[in-house]
């Protein structure tokens, strides 16, 4: 008699040897993924969030020794007048708030719903990715758009008018906007 880690394992294989050209359509390719036996890690449970922490706090780290061995030696000769930073704070604090409206609790939704429905319905979580990014496209559209529109007509006479360019190209961040 086999142990089920034997038969998980047979299973496994014999899934994973799926001849793609032999399908149909492009919903059964997605069926077969779907339905692929799950490892013990995608069990509900705790060692998910700590494994994700500890991968991301070891990039992290990486990343501040990067940020601080570039920011010490190489922005200061690139960018010789500090004013800039204090230019890029003024247009970050306006467009804070227009995005957070915009996004309109949807990433949090996201990261609320998607690994619960991974799990137990991988289809409807295929379905809430989906929106998602149709929804943040869309929307990143709009803002960009609005946002030009704005900048060309209305910025020039404002006392802001110098930060037009800034504006313009920290407009672009949001398109597409599920990045």
């Amino acid at each position: 008699m086999k142990t089920r880690k034997q038969r998980r394992k047979e299973k496994q294989e014999e899934e994973e040897n799926i001849d793609i050209s032999q399908l149909e359509d492009e919903s059964e390719i997605i069926e077969k993924v779907i339905l692929k036996r799950e490892t013990g890690w995608d069990e509900v449970g705790f060692s998910r969030p700590i494994g994700g922490f500890f991968y991301n706090y070891i990039l992290f780290i990486l990343g501040a020794l990067i940020v601080l061995a570039i920011g010490g030696t190489l922005l200061p000769a690139i960018v010789p007048y500090p004013e800039i930073f204090g230019n890029q704070a003024i247009v970050v604090g306006y467009f804070k708030l227009m995005f957070l409206l915009f996004d309109a609790g949807l990433g949090d939704a996201l990261g609320r719903f998607l690994p619960e429905y991974r799990i137990k319905n991988p289809k409807r979580a295929i379905q809430y990715v989906s929106f998602f990014i149709w929804f943040q496209m869309f929307t990143g559209l709009m803002q960009v758009t609005i946002i030009s529109v704005f900048v060309i007509i209305w910025l020039p006479q404002m006392t802001i008018g110098h930060l037009a360019w800034l504006i313009l190209i920290y407009s672009t961040v949001q398109y597409p906007g599920m990045l």
